[in-house]
């Protein structure tokens, strides 16, 4: 056999250094070189490593509110912050261990981290909202319900104690937040309330009028006053309001009607003026305020009979330094006057049923008196 022709003589070459493949299968051909695919690393500018990122752009997450309210970070939780004022002696406002009763009190709650919707105040010891003395009116102003959701709130307390403030916050994005703390309220403390009469009623002649007042026969006559109070360091002063809660007088003349005034119909009828009578600067210590009534009613000529008929409450009040500082009622003296005469030719004579006493002493804190107007204002009882 001859050997094939030198330009078809085949031998056994190894395949082209282009072509190379590794791991060749059986039967299964080298792709072209344009296509050899090799493991080849990325190039560096495609190059994906975890890196931190740089300091300077680090941006936690943030969440929108529903809304669409503020921007809120995700990783801080919304608080409250909850602020307690008292009004000074020269009407600055500042924060204070131990508040005052009848000094004006403003509370204030701000949302940190989210945005204020409304509020519920829940305020122990039984604030007002203010209270009215004058010789028109005498009134306590409740806190009422839109008082109570607002975010400030201004307020006073009649009373001494501890108290709670607390408040439930709804932030724009529905949330709830709750905070409170506790207030140390303090008052002067009155030991002694106490009223003095002689217990009866007498007719007495006065700048040549005759009169029935309160008095034994030939004796003194008129009701006395006096408060005693303890007082923890306090500012301020001491007076009297007197209300008459009864008030009835009939006039009986010898010819034609009567005249009757009757304060009826749970009115009460303020006393002379407010306060009523010398304030008493408070002092370290002990203080005392005293005061009388002579209460009397006069006859004309033509009277024939009178019926008079009071009963009244004398407060021993107290108002903290400060432009806008109430008056509160520490202790009360309540007291009852019967007062019945007729004309027996020309002598005036009492009638059974004549008295005046004392009803009523408690040097505990009260409520405040209130009035619809002036006793004078029935009648003018000088006519």
């Amino acid at each position: 056999m001859k050997p094939p022709h030198p330009a078809t003589v085949q031998r056994k070459q190894p395949p082209h250094a282009a072509t190379i493949q590794r791991n060749e299968q059986p039967g299964k051909q080298p792709p072209h070189a344009a296509a050899v695919q090799r493991k080849q690393p990325p190039h560096a500018a495609t190059v994906a490593r975890f890196r931190p990122p740089h300091p300077a752009v680090a941006q936690p997450q943030l969440a929108r509110p529903r809304d669409g309210g503020a921007v809120q970070r995700a990783d801080v939780v919304p608080s409250l912050t909850l602020t307690i004022l008292g009004e000074g002696t020269n009407g600055n406002e500042a924060e204070e261990e131990l508040y005052n009763v009848g000094q004006r009190i403003c509370v204030r709650v701000d949302v940190n981290d989210a945005v204020f919707q409304s509020a519920q105040w829940t305020l122990g010891g039984n604030p007002i909202a203010g209270y009215v003395a004058d010789s028109i009116l005498g009134s306590i102003i409740e806190l009422d319900d839109d008082d109570l959701e607002a975010q400030i709130v201004t307020f006073y307390w009649t009373r001494p104690g501890q108290y709670q403030v607390s408040v439930a916050v709804t932030t724009a994005d529905g949330g709830q937040l709750q905070t409170a703390r506790a207030c140390d309220v303090a008052g002067p403390v009155a030991h002694r309330a106490d009223g003095h009469t002689p217990g009866g009623v007498d007719i007495r002649t006065i700048d040549e009028t005759e009169y029935i007042v309160a008095g034994s026969p030939h004796g003194p006559h008129g009701i006395d006053f006096v408060f005693e109070f303890q007082n923890p360091n306090l500012t301020g002063s001491f007076n009297g309001i007197q209300v008459f809660t009864r008030y009835h007088l009939e006039i009986h003349p010898d010819h034609g009607q009567a005249l009757i005034v009757d304060g009826a119909n749970n009115r009460n009828y303020l006393d002379s003026d407010v306060p009523y009578g010398d304030s008493v600067d408070i002092e370290a210590g002990v203080g005392r305020w005293e005061a009388s009534d002579s209460p009397a009613q006069g006859f004309d000529d033509d009277f024939a009979q009178i019926r008079f008929e009071l009963d009244a409450d004398m407060y021993l009040v107290y108002r903290p330094v400060g432009p806008n500082a109430i008056w509160v009622a520490i202790a009360r003296v309540g007291w009852e006057l019967r007062a019945y005469a007729s004309k027996h030719g020309d002598v005036w004579q009492r009638d059974v049923g004549c008295r005046c006493e004392v009803v009523l002493e408690s040097d505990d804190y009260q409520a405040l008196p209130e009035w619809e107007a002036e006793a004078s204002t029935l009648l003018d009882l000088d006519d």
